[in-house]
């Protein structure tokens, strides 16, 4: 039973049934996710949706103020809200770029592109 409505809820909406699926119905310039960061680098924090999709976003897009380095405001596992800026290949997870920019992610909020 379990399994025949999920099979339904997938042919009757919009949910992805992989990652690659999301990308390729959900991903363009300016949408808005929740997701966490799985990893911090020196160059920037790496931010993971919904299982195998993620991305990047290098220290300049953290913030709207400089910061120095990611774990200066950022801590591995932390909610975000992240604005994709370019969707990347549904073929190569975690290769969407992205902006944690609050100015950014506000101004995506107010053009109706939040999931």
């Amino acid at each position: 039973l379990t399994k025949a409505l999920s099979s339904e809820a997938h042919q009757n909406s919009r949910i992805p049934r992989s990652s690659e699926g999301f990308w390729i119905q959900f991903a363009r310039a300016r949408l808005l996710l929740c997701g966490h960061v799985s990893r911090l680098a020196a160059e920037g924090a790496y931010i993971s949706f919904l299982g195998d999709c993620g991305g990047f976003c290098p220290t300049a897009r953290l913030s709207d103020d400089f910061v120095a380095r990611p774990s200066a405001i950022l801590r591995q596992g932390q909610t975000v809200l992240a604005c994709v800026l370019e969707p990347g290949s549904a073929t190569k997870p975690g290769s969407a770029s992205l902006t944690l920019r609050p100015s950014r992610c506000a101004a995506a909020a107010t053009s109706g592109s939040a999931i």
